[in-house]
């Protein structure tokens, strides 16, 4: 029998590292050569049961993201302005899911 669920994933990615104390923030950060967000993405890409991904950024990291990021991943459908707390950055992403009926929420 075939599965007929849509999962959606929803990178949470719009920290500014302040708690780390770093002017860089820590998805940005690199680890073995690649930064943390590419790790992660590249988890949930590779996977077949992730039918689209929502990556919820920084505003201010928009040409960034566009720039050094985006154009490396196919299954990213959206890339949204975070809100100011985590709650509204999540629902920014939610806002986005078309035609899923499982959502996962990840820290990026």
């Amino acid at each position: 029998m075939q599965n007929k669920n849509r999962v959606a994933a929803i990178i949470v990615a719009a920290g500014k590292g302040t708690r780390m104390g770093s002017e860089m923030p820590k998805q940005y950060m690199t680890i073995a050569g690649k930064t943390i967000l590419d790790t992660t993405l590249y988890k949930f890409e590779k996977t077949n049961d992730i039918h689209e991904i929502i990556l919820v950024i920084n505003k201010d990291d928009k040409e960034f993201v566009k720039d050094q990021i985006f154009p490396f991943y196919d299954n990213i459908s959206h890339v949204v302005a975070g809100g100011k707390t985590r709650t509204e950055s999540v629902y920014q992403g939610i806002k986005k899911v078309r035609n899923c009926n499982i959502v996962l929420i990840h820290d990026g």
